[in-house]
């Protein structure tokens, strides 16, 4: 027990010295000049002081030296629970929006476009050595998978399960994620942050949305991993075959990389395209 006992502000002790001197200039002049000792014979002195005048004039000697050293001990903060103390932490917060549309299924990139994107995050996330991170996954609504947390480790166990299937609806609104990772920024009080989209293209219609909330709320910036090739490639469906269209053939999705540009170009955040090293 004795090893947890601390001080939470020792330099207080400090106080102790000028108290003990003051202690004893006042013990040294105990018998001052206008005490009846200096004005009554020693003979007739039990017969005018009583003991209990004794007592009392001890008492209020010594009881301003005792006040204070209880009030210098308690100003030092005596505790047996140590108590944390704050360290720092670089408040930097970053939150990755990664697209779970049908489309990152595509076969262009091995063994998809999606597995490959779950890679590079982890690359990501495992650099990464400072601030908070979050993830957020989208397709026609966008949804938080973990909020801003310093943990990589949690967001890294969830990659894995991260499927085009677990969207409730298929689609593309890159817009809704971005206006989610504001709302993270937001709830975690952070001025100023990064968002990281993770996608194989988006529609006019979003990035005007985007540029819309990026004038709305300045201050974020906006950077975008490209997933997928320019050449394209088909789409395989859970039971078999690919994904078709209405005239029944087989649908070869690009990745649409001129509209993604400019979403980073907006956002004052970077462009790149998915590659096999690290060159992205």
């Amino acid at each position: 027990m004795i090893e947890q006992f601390h001080l939470l502000r020792p330099w207080w002790l400090l106080l102790l010295i000028p108290l003990a001197g003051a202690l004893w200039l006042l013990l040294k002049n105990r018998h001052d000049s206008g005490s009846w000792r200096t004005v009554i014979d020693p003979r007739l002195l039990p017969f005018v002081l009583s003991s209990g005048d004794q007592i009392t004039r001890g008492w209020s000697r010594w009881l301003p030296g005792c006040v204070a050293l209880l009030a210098i001990i308690a100003l030092a903060g005596p505790t047996w629970e140590k108590l944390p103390q704050s360290v720092y932490q670089k408040e930097t917060a970053l939150v990755i929006a990664l697209d779970l549309s049908r489309s990152m299924d595509a076969t262009d990139l091995k063994p998809s476009r999606l597995t490959r994107a779950r890679h590079k995050i982890a690359d990501i996330l495992n650099l990464r050595q400072e601030g908070q991170t979050a993830l957020v996954v989208y397709a026609a609504d966008a949804f938080t998978v973990t909020p801003l947390t310093s943990d990589v480790d949690t967001i890294l166990a969830l990659l894995p399960d991260l499927e085009t299937g677990l969207m409730p609806a298929q689609g593309t609104r890159a817009d809704r994620a971005f206006g989610l990772a504001l709302e993270l920024f937001e709830n975690s009080g952070i001025a100023r942050g990064d968002v990281l989209l993770v996608s194989d293209g988006v529609s006019d219609l979003e990035v005007n949305r985007i540029e819309t909330l990026l004038a709305r709320k300045p201050g974020q910036r906006v950077s975008v991993l490209a997933v997928g090739t320019s050449a394209g490639g088909p789409v395989p469906l859970k039971n078999g075959g690919f994904l078709k269209d209405g005239d029944g053939a087989i649908v070869i999705t690009s990745m649409l990389g001129e509209n993604l540009n400019r979403i980073a170009r907006s956002g004052g955040g970077v462009f790149a395209a998915i590659s096999a090293d690290d060159i992205d």
